[in-house]
């Protein structure tokens, strides 16, 4: 008895090729890490802290004062008065760029902070980069997305094992 195992070269630079090319197109990976990222910002109004984890600056007395005049709930809490804030990040996901955006001009006031406004950061730093966690999720997206690419590939183009 005889078994030859032969592979079709062809198909198997084809999948590369192919693989190569859903590598390429990130649209799913940033869709999947926007929408943990859009929940991860959100949790983070909760516990008023930044992307880092550390704590906002807390509201004058002044500003409590006038929250709890006007009703609110949480009057201490930054930022979660209405909810508006943090219902109103949005992202886009494009094949080579992920965009984050804030539907309410005056986020991007406590995001940076301006000489009234202390700054309450909302997204990461560009030198400071994603946190662990995040970048962590970002990297096993990518990873999971990647696999799964190859291994639909090679189930399209298995070698074949013929015996003779």
């Amino acid at each position: 008895m005889k078994i030859n195992i032969s592979a079709q070269l062809n198909p198997i630079y084809q999948a590369m090729t192919e693989t190569e090319k859903v590598a390429m197109n990130f649209k799913p990976i940033f869709q999947d890490f926007g929408k943990y990222y859009v929940q991860r910002i959100r949790k983070q109004f909760d516990r008023s802290v930044n992307p880092y984890d550390e704590a906002w600056t807390p509201l004058s007395q002044l500003t409590i004062k006038a929250k709890r005049q006007k009703g609110y709930s949480k009057p201490s809490k930054p930022l979660i008065a209405t909810g508006l804030s943090r219902r109103s990040i949005r992202f886009d996901a494009r094949p080579n760029r992920l965009t984050f955006i804030f539907v309410t001009k005056y986020l991007w006031f406590h995001d940076n902070g301006t000489k009234k406004i202390p700054q309450r950061m909302v997204f990461p730093t560009e030198e400071r980069g994603l946190d662990d966690a995040s970048y962590n999720y970002l990297i096993e997206a990518a990873n999971d997305y990647i696999l799964a690419a190859w291994l639909k590939s090679e189930g399209e183009n298995n070698s074949r094992v013929t015996s003779g």
